[in-house]
């Protein structure tokens, strides 16, 4: 029931909707990134954090796919970076029989992409990373934790350009989710 009412919200908000703040208009949504959203909204709360940031960075990162991965092994819906964090997450303890060091770490990064795949596991990963940065660096609270994410606790003096767009994008994805589709992350769950 909860679905075909998203759907229908889908239909309804297709036609494009002018905007001085939003010129795209809303954002559309299939089936599958509904689903997406939908877990994502649970797990946001479940962690206490807002279900409309957690969506937005993962409609930024991934436009909501779950098997999204890049070249430099961003892997899931929310694109944990399997390079810098393997180890972190433990990926690395079913291969310690391994001899060679190089070899754990190679199969323990391949491992960690696959497991992002899993929307529950990449999420958990990626709160626990936010909220690990904003307890641990104090250039990484409030608004900032987006640019945290995305271009490390560095940001400022490494990737201020880029850090400082992914977040305002952030924020504008956060205001579309709000304003549009706030039956969409409010209901999910019922």
């Amino acid at each position: 029931m909860l679905t075909n009412f998203l759907i229908f919200l889908n239909i309804f908000f297709a036609a494009p909707a002018v905007d001085a703040f939003e010129p795209l208009g809303p954002l559309r949504f299939r089936e599958a990134q509904i689903k997406v959203i939908d877990q994502l909204a649970n797990l946001a709360r479940e962690y206490e954090i807002d279900p409309y940031e957690l969506v937005a960075i993962a409609w930024v990162e991934s436009r909501l796919n779950p098997n999204a991965t890049n070249k430099s092994i961003d892997a899931g819906v929310l694109q944990v970076n399997c390079k810098i964090h393997w180890k972190r997450f433990g990926y690395d303890k079913p291969f310690a029989h391994l001899k060679s060091k190089r070899k754990i770490r190679r199969a323990a990064i391949k491992h960690c992409a696959e497991a992002q795949k899993n929307i529950e596991e990449n999420t958990r990963n990626s709160i626990f990373l936010l909220k690990l940065m904003e307890r641990k660096y104090r250039g990484c609270r409030g608004d900032n934790r987006w640019a945290c994410y995305n271009g490390g606790p560095g940001w400022r003096v490494k990737h201020k350009e880029r850090a400082t767009r992914y977040k305002k994008k952030v924020k504008k994805i956060k205001r579309i989710l709000k304003k549009h589709y706030e039956v969409l992350i409010k209901g999910s769950g019922c």
